[in-house]
């Protein structure tokens, strides 16, 4: 795997953790933070057309902001969250080390045990988010679309059918 490809796996695994902890954080009405939303926008729009050097740059910026959403959703819940946890949603550990976030990528989401079928709606999901993002169709609405589908790419416990129905949503907005 080369460098590149290695930055944007891991990028990519960096913006779903930031993304989950973000709908989270939606989902109990916390206020959104321009932040997390203008980071999460830029990071889906640079995935496939950055240089590694604005790969990196921006794989590391995720673990604060991660840590930035997940206390605006314990903040807005009142008390951290006990459930399940996806490998995305866990504190991101990304240094600025290049060489640790090319290793870090070359395993980022590799233990991923969702049927061919799920698989593959994940990326058709991830496909269209990165359209969305390019689009600058950046409203409220559109923002919490795109954290719905950055937490649906880890959820494990969704159905088939639950994704289909969310492709759908996102392709009206496309």
């Amino acid at each position: 795997m080369s460098e590149q490809n290695a930055l944007q796996d891991l990028l990519v695994f960096a913006v779903k953790g930031v993304g989950y902890w973000a709908d989270m954080a939606q989902n109990v009405n916390a206020a959104n933070d321009e932040e997390i939303d203008k980071y999460l926008l830029e990071a889906l729009a640079a995935i496939d057309k950055a240089d590694v050097n604005t790969l990196s740059a921006l794989a590391s910026k995720a673990p604060a902001l991660q840590k930035k959403a997940k206390e605006l959703f314990e903040k807005q819940n009142g008390r951290a969250f006990s459930g399940f946890l996806p490998a995305a949603g866990k504190a991101l550990q990304i240094t600025e080390d290049r060489a640790e976030q090319v290793a870090l990528g070359q395993q980022a989401d590799k233990n991923s045990r969702v049927s061919s079928d799920i698989a593959a709606v994940r990326q058709e999901i991830l496909q269209n988010l990165k359209k969305v993002a390019a689009s600058g169709k950046a409203t409220a609405d559109v923002l919490a679309v795109v954290k719905q589908g950055l937490a649906n790419a880890v959820n494990d416990k969704m159905e088939k059918e639950d994704y289909d129905a969310y492709v759908k949503v996102l392709a009206g907005i496309l």
